[in-house]
């Protein structure tokens, strides 16, 4: 990592990106075609319009995997907090036909979230796995004595 990196202000030099995660409530495969599209528009506007960056941006039919680099004013939480409940009212208002289908009460659409803070050493490793589709493994079968 180079030291043009780094983003300068009056008193402190930081570096803090973070890879988030957020899922589709119920894991429902919600993210395709227009409302894929849209969701990564509004939560470019959403980062466009706060203080933090989405660097990159990568969908799959349940989930949706980004790259933030942020300021030290803002936590983690403060940024999952926002993207989740202003990308919720804005996704509503274009898709409520198609979601009110989906959803019978509640109009919760991004249910759980991960973040992992990306460090110097991680952070082409990391960059990497969000442009690569994810494999979904097989789940170990549990052993059951009575079976």
């Amino acid at each position: 990592m180079i030291q043009k990196d780094y983003i300068s202000k009056n008193h402190s030099k930081f570096l803090i990106k973070y890879h988030v995660i957020f899922v589709c409530k119920y894991r429902k495969k919600l993210l395709i075609g227009a409302v894929e599209y849209d969701m990564k528009q509004i939560m470019q506007n959403i980062s466009d319009l706060s203080d933090f960056n989405i660097e990159v941006m990568e969908t799959d039919k349940d989930h949706i995997h980004m790259m933030i680099c942020s300021e030290p004013k803002l936590s983690p939480l403060q940024i999952v907090r926002r993207l989740k409940q202003m990308s919720t009212t804005a996704i509503w208002k274009r898709h409520e036909n198609y979601l009110r289908h989906v959803f019978y009460w509640g109009k919760h659409i991004l249910d759980g979230w991960i973040f992992c803070v990306i460090s110097r050493k991680c952070q082409s490793g990391n960059h990497q796995k969000i442009h690569r589709k994810p494999r979904v493994a097989a789940l170990p079968r549990i052993f059951h004595p009575l079976n």
